[in-house]
């Protein structure tokens, strides 16, 4: 604490006024209440990211409901749907700083990626299977060209 001391005798009264210094009192926390530490500026990750996952799951909204309105079907409706705002909930609380949103963000974003990874081995599996007879039709096409050669020609002449 530092006091200011008046040198002025039209504010006598100021001579034992005592400044605080720039740091506020500290008040104990009371029992049940979680004590929130800010260190810190917020990071530019952290908030862009839960922009563009805010941003996302409002288009998201709309277009699983056409999406579902297109396959008549109400189950990838309701999925859609459900995703949607699970991603806003989680991507507006990931913007407030809550841990659990930022959890939930990371548990959407892993089932993301497993759902690629899932889209990527089937798709590995077709792509398999069409090099598999486009492996196929070359080997008849070899043969066939073969079979068309001058000296292949003159064995059944």
């Amino acid at each position: 604490m530092r006091a200011l001391k008046c040198s002025s005798r039209f504010l006598p009264s100021l001579a034992d006024l005592r400044l605080m210094g720039h740091r506020k009192s500290v008040r104990p926390v009371a029992w049940g209440r979680p004590q929130t530490l800010r260190v810190g500026a917020p990071s530019v990750l952290v908030t862009s990211t839960a922009w563009v996952f805010i941003v996302l799951a409002m288009v998201l909204g709309p277009l699983a409901v056409v999406r579902g309105a297109q396959l008549g079907s109400v189950a990838w409706l309701v999925l859609g749907l459900m995703v949607s705002v699970a991603l806003l909930v989680s991507a507006v609380g990931t913007l407030r700083r809550l841990d659990w949103a930022r959890r939930g963000l990371i548990g959407l974003l892993l089932a993301a990626v497993g759902f690629n990874l899932v889209a990527l081995l089937l798709l590995h599996q077709q792509v398999f299977a069409v090099m598999a007879h486009a492996l196929v039709g070359g080997l008849l096409a070899w043969v066939v060209h073969g079979l068309m050669a001058a000296v292949v020609r003159q064995e059944f002449s």
